[in-house]
């Protein structure tokens, strides 16, 4: 069984999510969270749920931070996956 197959016998058999509702995934600009939302992009689509995506950008890393937020926002509009960020001042 491959993974995609995998995650949707989880999602089935748990009853995680039904048709109609919408998960709002935490998307941070790595690998893991956008491998995570094109996964379930797929599955949204059969499976007739919906998608947003979270960022939130720390300000903690200056311009590495801002390309992380531009490359969520960017993946986002691609997918045609509303999008909503957060900018949070740590450091205050």
């Amino acid at each position: 069984m491959d993974v995609e197959e995998a995650v949707r016998r989880v999602i089935r058999d748990e009853r995680l999510i039904e048709p109609g509702e919408t998960v709002l995934v935490g998307v941070s600009g790595g690998v893991d969270s956008s491998t995570l939302l094109f996964l379930l992009d797929r599955i949204a689509k059969d499976m007739a749920f919906g998608l947003g995506v979270a960022h939130v950008n720390h300000g903690l890393r200056g311009d590495e931070a801002a390309r992380d937020e531009e490359f969520v926002r960017l993946l986002a509009q691609r997918l045609s996956i509303p999008c909503h960020v957060m900018r949070v001042d740590v450091r205050a």
